[in-house]
């Protein structure tokens, strides 16, 4: 599948915060952030039916009636079926978590207006305390600086152990 132009602030990996276990019982929760971002991307504003045939406790049924798609749930646990309808009544409650993930699929400035303004373009950032040397000129300054990282990383984890 290929995402279109409106969901190009999404990259290849999606990154969700867990469903506390509070609000729902089901022994593999996940938040409405999920499918409400695969319904939007493969359904787009297209008119479709969204079938969940293990639903659960309706997370994806609750995506799809906020997102004004069609839906069929089924579930072997008459338990979770009702469950499921119950968060089906009460779905406006978790409208809020659905239109923040819709203004992802909101593209005010394409991919080469970022980067022409030198602004967020994906890019992976460095978050570990090693710098790399820019002078690309002197290897031999970056094999000691690399040797340099190298013993303060070890001496560091022996401290962490004995601490």
């Amino acid at each position: 599948m290929k995402l279109e132009s409106k969901h190009a602030l999404l990259s290849s990996i999606w990154r969700f915060s867990p469903q506390s276990g509070k609000k729902n019982s089901h022994p593999a929760p996940f938040p409405v952030t999920l499918p409400t971002r695969i319904i939007i991307s493969i359904l787009n504003d297209n008119d479709g039916i969204v079938l969940d045939p293990y639903c659960g406790s309706g997370t994806t049924l609750v995506a799809a009636k906020l997102l004004h798609k069609k839906l069929i749930g089924i579930d072997i646990s008459e338990e979770y079926i009702r469950f499921s309808n119950q968060r089906l009544q009460n779905a406006f409650s978790e409208k809020k978590a659905v239109e923040e993930e819709l203004q992802k699929h909101i593209v005010q400035k394409t991919f080469k207006q970022r980067k022409e303004n030198g602004e967020f373009t994906g890019k992976h950032r460095v978050t570990s305390n090693y710098k790399i040397l820019e002078d690309k000129g002197n290897a031999a300054s970056q094999i000691q600086l690399l040797e340099k990282q190298t013993k303060y990383a070890a001496i560091h984890k022996k401290r962490l152990r004995k601490g």
